[in-house]
């Protein structure tokens, strides 16, 4: 330390003991001059000056507060030692310490200075302290995993897809793969109750217009009618389709589409059940029209873009029944005139009269036959058709359920004892029509 020059006064050091005179005012303490007293002055100057050093304290805080960041997520109050105050029994037991220095030790990477003002913070924890730290531990790493099973559990009981309706078909596609696939019905029919099925389907008339016909009528006073029966579809071509493999392709005309080899002819072929189609009109091709003949109400070429053995021209048909070669399954298509399609209801009623009893003669119908009647489609907003269920010793009854064509592929699978293709899957069979059925006439 430098000297004091004479008659200057040491300046007080860092931790040196000063005594003050105005807040002593007992004490008199007389100047200190070179005039008054040279011998003083004269050692001070040979001799550094003495400062009496105080050792530096903690910060007298009574608690001190320490951010714990993103592992504790609030403020966690810890008490210093000698604080003279009473510390909590939480702070006692919990130190966030451990937790922190587990986790992110980075965290706590202080400067030197931080580390010897604060060493009081960072004592050995005790065995309380060390089994609250892990008691924490374990609330959020529990509490972390079910956060993450429940993300788990709504992703996958997230909303179900929504039902496509019969409008909402397939596009057409020349791929198999996308074909109509089939599920199984919750409560399909058993595929004892008929195993002769015939099918015949009339054109472009409403419930109320078809009824009108006298042998319609006739029959609908004696057998089943589906009164709550609707089309899926304008025009007539994706109707067909829809009864055939559960899908109308997304087709809304009559022209001619190319699909992949699939559909009920294709899907009895394969299963091993006889079929056979009657087509009137029809000549030596099924692709090409010939008046009455159309091929927009013959489904079967549409699938695999050729003409199946199975299905012929309609004059083989009451030859066929006369001598009992009668198929599992039947199709009937009437020409453009005795459909109604070109003709009218009392045309259409009158054909009827001629081909339902040949079919009711055969003795495969009286023993486990089922005959249906259909139309395409309504010639109204709602499409609603007339659909009759005509079997053996049968009472009259009528079903308000609703049906649609969807329904009968449905109904005539189960019954043929093979899968349901399309939205067949999804549809309700005609089980009350089939099998049990309610005497209320119509």
């Amino acid at each position: 330390m430098r000297a004091p020059e004479p008659g200057h006064r040491i300046r007080p050091q860092v931790g040196e003991r000063v005594l003050d005179p105005h807040r002593l005012p007992h004490l008199q303490i007389p100047p200190q001059t070179p005039a008054h007293n040279p011998a003083r002055t004269a050692h001070r100057a040979r001799t550094p000056a003495r400062c009496f050093h105080r050792p530096r304290q903690p910060p007298r805080l009574p608690m001190v507060r320490k951010r714990l960041g993103r592992v504790q997520g609030r403020d966690q109050l810890i008490p210093t030692e000698g604080a003279g105050l009473h510390e909590p029994r939480s702070a006692r037991l919990i130190d966030p310490d451990p937790l922190i220095q587990q986790l992110d030790p980075v965290v706590l990477q202080r400067p030197d200075a931080t580390a010897t003002r604060g060493q009081n913070l960072d004592r050995p924890r005790s065995a309380a302290q060390s089994q609250g730290a892990g008691i924490v531990m374990s609330f959020r790493l529990i509490r972390s995993l079910v956060a993450v099973l429940c993300l788990c559990v709504a992703f996958a009981c997230g909303p179900s897809k929504a039902r496509v309706s019969p409008s909402q078909s397939p596009v057409i596609s020349a791929s198999p793969a996308q074909s109509p696939t089939a599920a199984p019905s919750p409560s399909p029919l058993t595929a004892t109750t008929s195993s002769h099925i015939f099918v015949i389907v009339m054109e472009n008339r409403s419930y109320d217009q078809a009824i009108s016909g006298g042998y319609i009528a006739s029959l609908a006073k004696h057998y089943g009618v589906a009164a709550n029966y609707h089309g899926v579809s304008h025009p007539s071509l994706p109707n067909y389709l829809a009864m055939t493999s559960g899908s109308t392709w997304g087709i809304s005309d009559d022209g001619y589409h190319a699909l992949p080899l699939t559909g009920l002819g294709e899907q009895l072929t394969r299963a091993g059940v006889s079929w056979r189609a009657y087509m009137e009109g029809m000549s030596s091709s099924c692709l090409s029209n010939s008046y009455p003949y159309a091929i927009k109400h013959n489904p079967f070429p549409y699938y695999g873009n050729r003409c199946p053995a199975q299905v012929v021209p309609f004059e083989s048909f009451s030859s066929d029944m006369a001598k009992g070669d009668v198929p599992n399954f039947v199709w009937i298509t009437p020409g453009l005139c005795n459909d109604g399609h070109d003709c009218s209801t009392a045309v259409a009623d009158k054909w009827l009269s001629h081909v339902v009893p040949e079919i009711q003669a055969t003795q495969a119908w009286k023993q486990d036959g089922l005959l249906v009647i259909t139309w395409d489609e309504g010639e109204d907003s709602a499409n609603h058709v007339l659909t009759l269920i005509i079997r053996p010793n049968s009472q009259a009854f009528v079903s308000g359920r609703h049906y649609d064509h969807y329904s009968l592929l449905a109904t005539i699978e189960d019954l043929l004892g093979v899968r349901r293709l399309g939205s067949a899957a999804g549809a309700t069979p005609m089980r009350d029509l089939v099998i049990s059925g309610a005497a209320t006439r119509p």
